[in-house]
């Protein structure tokens, strides 16, 4: 198991500025939900329109359907450091369904973003976390 094809013990953090705004996209290819759990940071759920579901909630864990996707927007706030995210079935974590997220100052991203994946901001995409299997 793994995100984007990679098991947690094999992947690069992604690596994201304080202060930023991100869109992620999550897409599950396997045969059964994921419970897609972000360590550190609220966010929002996004519909299809990419309008925030009703009723507006704080989350730290969305459900990725079967064949399916979730988008939610998180801002980076004045938290930097190594957050976790993973899926919350504690058993596919364990089997390498988790990653790392890398936040960082503005002027410190650029030397970071060198050894990992990058979780941009809105205004430039967000990170992909595609095949939860």
């Amino acid at each position: 198991m793994g995100i984007n094809g990679v098991p947690s013990w094999e992947a690069k953090p992604l690596v994201a500025a304080l202060g930023e705004t991100a869109v992620w996209t999550v897409e599950n290819t396997m045969a059964f939900d994921h419970p897609f759990h972000l360590h550190g940071f609220f966010f929002q759920v996004l519909g299809a329109d990419g309008q925030p579901v009703r009723p507006l909630a704080w989350k730290d864990t969305v459900n990725v359907p079967v064949d399916g996707a979730a988008r939610f927007a998180v801002r980076y706030d004045n938290r930097p450091g190594m957050w976790m995210f993973h899926c919350h079935i504690l058993d596919h974590a364990d089997a390498g369904m988790m990653g790392m997220l890398q936040v960082v100052r503005q002027e410190r991203r650029e030397a970071a973003a060198g050894g990992g994946g990058e979780a941009r901001g809105a205004g430039r995409g967000g990170p992909a976390v595609r095949g939860l299997g």
